[in-house]
């Protein structure tokens, strides 16, 4: 694998990384607050 490709595979992988992210924070956090279930949880004491 030369370097070229090398990264050219890690900046799919990340890419794949924030898409899943993106995904899964809107399922969890509401759109304004990407923090909102942790909030919630200290709020309660979970």
């Amino acid at each position: 694998m030369t370097k070229e490709e090398f990264f050219k595979e890690l900046n799919t992988t990340f890419s794949d990384c924030v898409k899943i992210s993106e995904k899964k924070n809107a399922d969890y956090a509401g759109d304004t607050d990407p923090f909102r279930n942790f909030k919630l949880c200290e709020f309660l004491g979970v």
